[in-house]
C-alpha cells in the first residue's frame, strides 16, 4: 500500500475521532474522563399564541414503609425520561418509565427544599435535617442516592441548589449561607450578607446570582459572583428579589418588588445594565415561580384570586408579548416549581393554595406539561 494511501487513512481516523469525541463532549453524562459535565440549555421556537395542556401525573404519595410526607417543594429535570422531586421528609420522588415513584428517603427529619439535576448520573438535593440541625446534601450518580458534607455544616438551612457543571454547583440559604461543590468537596463562600438567600442561577463560572430577603426585618440581598468573589448589586428603586434565574449576562430574570411601591412586584429582567419591570402583579395573576428556557421563551407560574380563586396559571413570554392561561388542573391547587425538557415535556409540582381546617393541606401534586403551538 502506497505512503500516500497510509496518510490519507490516518488523516481519516484523525478526524472521526476528533468528531467522536466532540459529540461525547457535547452530550450530557458523556463527556471524556477528566472532561467537566457541563449543562445543556434547551432552546425552544417562539411560544407566541402557544398553549400548554396540564394533565395530573401524581397526587401525593401515602406515607409508607419507606417515610416520605407527600408534600413537594421543588422539581428537576435531566431529559425528557430523568425527573426528580423532593420535599418533607426525605421524600425523594423520580419519573421512572413514564410513571413517578417514591423512589427515596434520605432521612426522616430530612427538609429537602430543592433539586437540581444536571444529568441523569449528577443530581443534587437540598435542604436541612431537623433533628441534627446541618444542612442536608444528598447526591444521585445515576444508582443511588448518597449523602454528602454528612453533618459538616451545622445550624444551616439550604434553600436552593444549582449544579452548573459536574464541578460547579452552588447551594445558598438561611444567614447568607452560599456552599461551593468543585467535585469532590463542599466549602464555604463568604455572602457578605447574613440575609436568607433563597434562590441561585448560574451562566458560567464567572457568572452566578444569588438572592433573598428576610420575613422580619424587610432586609433583602442581590448578589454577583464574578468567579473570585461575592459582591452585592444594588437593583435601585428599592426592589427586592425571592426567585432568579439567569440565561445570559444581558437576560437575568427574577421575581420580587418594592414593598412600599404599589404595582411594582412582579417579574423583572437584567438586561446587562438595568432591572427593568417585565409583568406586573394583579389579582388576576400574582408570580409563584420563573423558568426561563431561552431569549424568547420565559415561563412565570402564578395564582389568580379573581372570581373565587386561586386558579393556576402561566404566563408565557415570546420575547416581546406576555400570553397568561389558566392552567386546567385541580381547584385550588397552584404551582410553585416548574421544569421543562424540550417543548412538549413540562413539569409542575403544585400545592394546596386554599386554607384549610385541620391539621394537614391537600398532599403535593406533579402536572405533566405539553406545550402546543
Amino acid at each position: 500500500m502506497s505512503s500516500n494511501t497510509n496518510l490519507a487513512r490516518s488523516v481519516l481516523v484523525a478526524t472521526l475521532t476528533m468528531l467522536l469525541l466532540s459529540s461525547l463532549m457535547a452530550l450530557p453524562g458523556c463527556s471524556p474522563e477528566g472532561q467537566e459535565v457541563m449543562r445543556v440549555q434547551y432552546r425552544w421556537g417562539p411560544t407566541r399564541d402557544a398553549t400548554i395542556s396540564w394533565s395530573s401525573q401524581e397526587i401525593g404519595f401515602p406515607v409508607n414503609s419507606k417515610g416520605g410526607s407527600g408534600y413537594l417543594y421543588s422539581i428537576s429535570a435531566a431529559d425528557a425520561e430523568h425527573v426528580w422531586a423532593v420535599g418533607n421528609g426525605g421524600e425523594i420522588d423520580a419519573l421512572e418509565n413514564g410513571t413517578w415513584k417514591q423512589s427515596f428517603v434520605t432521612k426522616p427529619n430530612d427538609f429537602l427544599f430543592s433539586v437540581s439535576a444536571l444529568d441523569p448520573s449528577h443530581v443534587w438535593a437540598v435542604g436541612m435535617n431537623e433533628r441534627e440541625r446541618c444542612a442536608a446534601i444528598w447526591f444521585f450518580d445515576g444508582t443511588s442516592w448518597k449523602q454528602q458534607a454528612a453533618g459538616e455544616f451545622k445550624g444551616v438551612t439550604l434553600n436552593s441548589v444549582y449544579a452548573l457543571g459536574s464541578r460547579h454547583v452552588w447551594a445558598v440559604g438561611k444567614g447568607g449561607t452560599i456552599l461551593f461543590f468543585d467535585g469532590s468537596s463542599w466549602t464555604r463562600q463568604k455572602s457578605g450578607t447574613n440575609v436568607e438567600l433563597k434562590s441561585v442561577s448560574a451562566v458560567n463560572p464567572s457568572q452566578v446570582w444569588a438572592t433573598g430577603t428576610d420575613e422580619t426585618g424587610g432586609k433583602s440581598a442581590l448578589l454577583y459572583y464574578d468567579g473570585t468573589s461575592w459582591k452585592r448589586r444594588d437593583p435601585g428603586n428599592g426592589l427586592s428579589f425571592d426567585t432568579i434565574a439567569a440565561i445570559d449576562a444581558s437576560q437575568v430574570w427574577a421575581l420580587g418588588g418594592n414593598p412600599d411601591q404599589p404595582g411594582s412586584t412582579g417579574a423583572y429582567c437584567f438586561d446587562g445594565s438595568r432591572w427593568v419591570q417585565s409583568l406586573q402583579e394583579a389579582p388576576e395573576f400574582v408570580p409563584t415561580t420563573v423558568y426561563p428556557i431561552a431569549s424568547n421563551n420565559i415561563l412565570v407560574t402564578g395564582i389568580s384570586y379573581a372570581q373565587g380563586g386561586p386558579y393556576c396559571e402561566v404566563a408565557l413570554f415570546n420575547g416581546r408579548t406576555w400570553n397568561i392561561q389558566q392552567a386546567r388542573v385541580e381547584p385550588g391547587y397552584g404551582f410553585i416549581a416548574i421544569t421543562a425538557a424540550g417543548p412538549s415535556h413540562l413539569w409542575a409540582v403544585g400545592k394546596d393554595m386554599v386554607p384549610y381546617v385541620g391539621p394537614f393541606s391537600r398532599p403535593s401534586a406533579i402536572y405533566f406539561g405539553t406545550n402546543q403551538q
